[in-house]
């Protein structure tokens, strides 16, 4: 009501010199500028867009442009409608990125699908885990064996079958059903061993734990001892081992002096030896092998007979012909040489 107004009624009104915030294009907040009223225009910022992609995931990293869909606008609105007709809106890009969220229950393998914003189906990849005691392995879907605690894990992997790993303390293995980590027989095997004295003639059968329990008294450490003598040299020899240690002297005393009683046989004219490939192999041909054979031999020398007297017979015929041509070729080049005599 206090301002003087200097236009004429009718004419035109004054450009509005009022200052207002204009937004950038992508609408950043902080990016806002004060103009005059007459002279507002949107701008570009410096910062990128920032606008959601549609996989809800990532967002555009195009530099500061007129969005299709402003902020804050729910579809359909008028103002959408006219950012859409303006010439100078532009899509945000498309995500193109495999997916990258963690997958529940989580493994290892990647989602096979591109980036979205719902759950990742669940995992199908087959897992191969070993048993305990290395014998066979297992194939689990992912899904199925990670959904397992620790103690159900441990329980589907044994193959059911006996451990069959070998006692370190002992050459037997282990009896136990699979089971994971050491095994609980080490000490305590009750297989059977067959222990003997040094001389190797008292027997007697022990438990496993008590060769084990006696190795150990004695200083020595099982581990040592090769399998093929385990348990040898436990018992302790008794009159029996004497005894039979003396026998062999004795026995091969009386050995040696009935060698030297028999005066040896001298042999002359004795056939060779065969090979033993050839011993007790007599070859017996019978009579009709020999007339077979007999007359093979005759037949075969009538043939080359043949062949000779073939051969001599053909030797003589060309030489015959030979010396024909030859006075055949000496009387064409007589005639050749006395045309007139032969005229005559």
């Amino acid at each position: 009501m206090g301002k003087h107004i200097e236009c004429t009624p009718g004419t035109p009104c004054p450009p509005c010199k009022e200052v207002v915030l204009v937004s950038c294009f992508g609408q950043h907040l902080g990016q806002e500028r004060t103009m005059p009223c007459c002279k507002w225009r949107p701008f570009p910022c410096e910062n990128l867009c920032g606008n959601p992609l549609l996989c809800g995931n990532h967002y555009c990293t195009k530099s500061c442009h007129v969005l299709e869909v402003p902020l804050n606008h729910p579809e359909g609105d008028r103002t959408t409608s006219i950012s859409k007709v303006n010439a100078l809106a532009m899509p945000c890009e498309q995500c193109n990125l495999p997916c990258q969220r963690v997958r529940e229950p989580p493994c290892s393998h990647p989602c096979p699908l591109p980036c979205h914003l719902n759950d990742c189906p669940s995992c199908k990849v087959l897992v191969k885990r070993p048993c305990h005691c290395g014998a066979m392995v297992h194939a689990f879907e992912c899904v199925f064996y990670n959904n397992l605690n620790a103690k159900d894990q441990i329980k589907i992997r044994s193959c059911g079958g006996p451990c069959h790993r070998k006692l370190p303390n002992c050459p037997h293995l282990c009896s136990e059903v699979c089971h994971p980590g050491v095994c609980p027989s080490v000490d305590q095997c009750m297989k059977k061993v067959n222990t003997r004295c040094a001389c190797s003639t008292l027997k007697q059968e022990w438990r496993c734990q008590d060769v084990l329990k006696e190795y150990r008294k004695s200083g020595r450490d099982p581990k040592e001892v090769p399998k093929s003598q385990f348990g040898v040299g436990l018992l302790a020899c008794g009159e029996d081992c004497k005894k039979k240690l003396k026998a062999p002297d004795s026995e091969l005393h009386l050995r040696k002096s009935q060698e030297n009683k028999i005066p040896a046989v001298e042999v002359v004219n004795a056939p060779k030896r065969r090979k033993r490939r050839d011993r007790g192999q007599e070859v017996k041909i019978s009579k009709f092998q020999e007339v077979k054979t007999f007359v093979l031999r005759a037949l075969l020398i009538i043939l080359l007979s043949i062949i000779v007297a073939a051969g001599l017979y053909l030797l003589w015929k060309g030489i015959f012909w030979l010396s024909d041509w030859m006075n055949e070729m000496e009387e064409q080049r007589a005639s050749q040489r006395y045309p007139r005599g032969a005229m005559l």
